[in-house]
């Protein structure tokens, strides 16, 4: 009996001194967490996209708008326009100063008079749709589109809506 507990007492000795020894090889290291809050980005219209008034013949055809500042169209397959005001759309996108996003156009868009309609296409920035840089937190830019103009157009006003998306990169 006296080997038997000498041995048991051994035994736990040794299961006692293993635990002190993986407890003694451990290691802690503290690192360091953080975050960056970023301003919010934010789109606002500041100019809505005009075609102006327009003159059609039996053919249809096409007004460009470009996009910049001037918005001065260029007409295709039309007559002689009316002296009326046309102009690109004109955004604003804030955010954080330096930060990059990217612009999203409408592929097209629809502009209705009661049961009568046209398309608008052919969407463009000034500023080109990827990497815009928001410069002083702020950036401007135009965006300018191309109506079609079917053949017999129907007169009167014509209008409707199109969507443009900012998101950072």
């Amino acid at each position: 009996m006296k080997k038997v507990t000498i041995i048991l007492t051994g035994v736990i000795l040794m299961a006692i001194s293993a635990i002190n020894v993986n407890a003694q090889n451990t290691a802690t290291e503290t690192a360091e967490a953080s975050a960056t809050i970023h301003q919010h980005l934010s789109l606002s219209k500041d100019v809505d996209l005009a075609f102006g008034g327009i003159i059609t013949d039996t053919d249809g055809g096409t007004v460009a708008i470009p996009a910049t500042s001037a918005g001065t169209p260029n007409y295709n397959g039309l007559p002689a326009q009316l002296a009326t005001t046309t102009s690109a759309a004109k955004f604003t996108a804030s955010g954080q100063d330096g930060a990059t996003f990217d612009i999203t156009l409408p592929t097209s868009a629809t502009i209705t008079n009661g049961s009568e309609s046209m398309i608008i296409d052919n969407f463009i920035s000034s500023t080109g749709n990827d990497g815009v840089v928001l410069s002083g937190g702020a950036t401007e830019f135009f965006v300018g589109a191309t109506l079609n103009i079917a053949a017999g157009q129907a007169a009167g006003e014509y209008t409707g809506e199109f969507d443009v998306t900012v998101t950072y990169e």
